[in-house]
């Protein structure tokens, strides 16, 4: 059985003693300088955050494109 996100998270906390979700709230010219700034922040973030909070309102500015991206 797969794990619940709650599983998930609690284990992500655990492992790097961090309750940290960091926002992602791009303000961006381009849907490619989005993707840019929110991975420049994931990866400089990504062994202290728990979990990250994308603002959908940034996102669907770039119409469908914008919420589907994913990051790692």
């Amino acid at each position: 059985m797969a794990e619940t996100f709650f599983e998930r998270l609690t284990a992500r906390a655990q492992k790097i003693d961090s309750l940290l979700c960091v926002g992602l709230d791009p303000r961006a010219a381009s849907l490619d300088e989005l993707r840019n700034q929110c991975g420049r922040l994931i990866d400089a973030t990504a062994d202290v955050a728990a979990a990250y909070k994308p603002n959908s309102a940034f996102f669907e500015v770039y119409g469908p494109e914008g919420p589907r991206h994913r990051w790692g």
